[in-house]
């Protein structure tokens, strides 16, 4: 039944989320990620890490139990063509692979509602430029 649940609002999340631009509802992006955030986070709760797309394809990151999340936060990583787009919360580690590489960060929200992504392999925060053709956006979300 959770199986079946989870795959109808995959559905549904997926032809609304990732349409093409011109099939584009009149919702704007910061808005689809708020309503992937919350659905997804009511179908598994306090497992929900994250939401990540690629190429049309999404994953949902699930921890074992419940994991304690701060604020939603909404990343896209963009390198050589390729976009990877992200939702979780921050506190939360996530593990995309973009530009035949792999990329384990925490991102965090600072004290000002700043995003700050922190790994072994990149560090960046609002504002920042980054070297090497990756580049980066995010943003804390209000729910």
């Amino acid at each position: 039944a959770l199986a079946a649940a989870a795959f109808a609002a995959f559905a549904v999340l997926s032809v609304l989320l990732w349409q093409k631009p011109q099939e584009a509802a009149p919702l704007g992006r910061q808005e689809r990620e708020r309503i992937v955030l919350a659905e997804f986070n009511e179908l598994f709760g306090g497992r929900l890490q994250a939401v990540i797309s690629v190429n049309g394809q999404t994953q949902v990151v699930l921890g074992e139990s419940e994991v304690p999340r701060g604020q939603p936060v909404a990343i896209r990583l963009t390198e050589n063509g390729q976009s990877v787009d992200i939702v979780s919360f921050s506190g939360q580690n996530v593990q995309v692979s973009i530009g035949g590489r792999e990329m384990n960060f925490d991102a965090l929200v600072d004290g000002k509602g700043g995003v700050i992504l922190a790994g072994e392999k990149l560090f960046w925060r609002d504002g920042e430029t980054l070297d090497g053709g990756l580049t980066v956006e995010a943003k804390a979300l209000e729910m």
